[in-house]
């Protein structure tokens, strides 16, 4: 008992459970001494109200010792890493890209016009700017590309989407209502190598529509700034 009560002594605790003047090695004393201490503690019945109180104060100093190193490893690879980011990216770069994404209204709007065939998204990443493109490949029951053209033209003009650009093989079109959106129409038999690779659904229409299965056309929908 003797033993138990320099125990409580050492963490300014008396047998009654009240703080005392707390000594400068008590903890030295306490992280040296924990398995005793706390030994001697749970053996007193007397103290089983100040058990868990004591073996806190005396086992758990030692234990975050070790932790806080792990934490400042951490630390310390973290604060590296940001400032390699602010090097190369420079003073600047903006934490977060710009976004720039066709809103879901827009995509349904526009898939009204003809039968989809397929759909997907392409991504695009350049100066600090994510922009995804819509990709809708549309059956307008024509077989010819002209045909095939006016009538989605028509269609989409009826939606209230407007011509912007003319070429000889796609338009390029705009609407008040969604605001900074373009469309573009071309034959998906224009469609570059890439977006077939990058796309197996674009690709698997690509052959249905040059094995004559339906002629189809490409709608490109994208937000700009």
């Amino acid at each position: 008992m003797a033993d138990s009560v320099r125990a409580f002594d050492a963490l300014g605790v008396d047998n009654t459970g009240r703080r005392l003047r707390e000594r400068p090695s008590a903890r030295r004393t306490c992280r040296r001494n924990a398995t005793r201490i706390c030994s001697v503690t749970l053996a007193s019945s007397q103290r089983t109200k100040y058990q868990y109180t004591v073996c806190k104060w005396v086992i758990m100093p030692s234990f975050s010792r070790y932790n806080l190193k792990d934490m400042s490893r951490k630390i310390e690879h973290l604060l590296v890493t940001l400032c390699v980011l602010i090097t190369v990216g420079g003073c600047s770069t903006q934490w977060f890209p710009t976004l720039l994404e066709v809103d879901e209204a827009t995509v349904g709007e526009v898939s009204k016009v003809g039968k989809v065939v397929t759909r997907t998204t392409i991504d695009f990443v350049y100066e600090n700017t994510h922009q995804i493109t819509q990709m809708l490949v549309v059956d307008t029951g024509k077989n010819v590309f002209s045909d095939a053209l006016k009538s989605m033209q028509e269609g989409l003009e009826r939606e209230g989407w407007t011509v912007i650009h003319r070429r000889p093989d796609s338009i390029d079109m705009e609407s008040a209502r969604w605001g900074k959106v373009i469309l573009s129409v071309r034959s998906l038999g224009s469609l570059e190598q890439y977006y077939l690779e990058a796309r197996p659904e674009l690709a698997e229409a690509r052959r249905d529509h040059d094995a004559g299965v339906g002629f189809y056309l490409l709608i490109e929908l994208i937000r700009v700034t």
